[in-house]
């Protein structure tokens, strides 16, 4: 029973009256988490089709190529040619998955109902498409023509500030609606980039000053830092559930309509955000 004093207190304080009552002006902090999906338009910065990304790092250097020809011929099942394989198309479209993002912010309530809001997220995002190879299907022994299709993946940290307004409906029940709106300033990370081969990633990333890799000599590695700082705008809304007087609950949804700095893809997107938020009031500065 050495713990039944703080049971009391929190019990005390979850059924304590409100002090302010709809009147209540102060802030209020929050923490959300939920579910984020990146727009496919920007997911295909990574099909290894542009000078930031490209394929050709891999196919054009000599030792690597050697490589996907040796893992090729020993896992795939085909009989390759003194040529090895070759390039028949990358994505046209990539796609990212939804991804877990997480936040934190505070709303300072100017009135019962309109509150100023500031909101710091990030999330991760993992994206993927299918590259098509080639190779010369006359070969004996060779048992059917087809090609061979191997995964194009890209990792990237997507980082969010969030200045805005919302809206919170005065209400004396559990359940009331909220919109809101923000103006957005995101920070964009390109983490990876590679094609897989048979289970073994190849960088098309440029991590050596534009030379090829070479791993019987030591080279420089050299972090390109792909990404960059962009902007957009946000709009949202959902359910707040009151618990009790200083605490609620909101699953919402939100429209990030966005500008990302991803190589030469910057152009205004949609980009998708659901998730619950948890919501507490803060008493000392009300």
């Amino acid at each position: 029973m050495k713990h039944l004093h703080l049971i009391i207190a929190i019990a005390c304080c979850l059924l304590a009256p409100d002090i302010h009552g709809q009147s209540y002006k102060g802030f209020d902090f929050f923490f959300n988490g939920g579910m984020y999906k990146g727009n496919s338009k920007n997911a295909t910065y990574y099909n290894g089709g542009n000078n930031d990304i490209r394929i050709g790092r891999i196919l054009g250097n000599s030792i690597l190529k050697q490589e996907i020809d040796r893992l090729v011929a020993e896992n795939s099942g085909v009989i390759l040619d003194s040529k090895g394989v070759h390039l028949e198309e990358i994505p046209a479209r990539m796609h990212y998955d939804w991804s877990f993002a997480i936040g934190v912010g505070f709303a300072y309530r100017i009135t019962p109902t309109i509150s100023v809001t500031g909101t710091v997220g990030q999330v991760k995002l993992h994206t993927h498409g299918t590259a098509v190879f080639g190779y010369n299907k006359g070969v004996i022994g060779n048992q059917t023509a087809d090609y061979l299709n191997y995964p194009i993946i890209g990792n990237e940290r997507r980082s969010f500030l969030e200045v805005g307004i919302r809206y919170l409906e005065e209400s004396e029940n559990i359940f009331s609606w909220f919109v809101e709106t923000a103006l957005q300033l995101n920070s964009v990370k390109v983490e990876d980039a590679d094609l897989v081969v048979e289970g073994k990633s190849f960088t098309m990333i440029d991590y050596y000053g534009g030379a090829h890799y070479d791993p019987t000599i030591t080279q420089t590695y050299i972090d390109p830092m792909l990404g960059g700082v962009g902007f957009g705008l946000t709009a949202g809304g959902g359910l707040h559930l009151k618990i009790n007087n200083w605490a609620a609950l909101e699953p919402f949804g939100q429209l990030q309509y966005c500008r990302l700095h991803l190589g030469e893809t910057r152009y205004f997107t949609p980009n998708y955000f659901f998730g619950i938020r948890i919501i507490v009031r803060d008493y000392l500065f009300a």
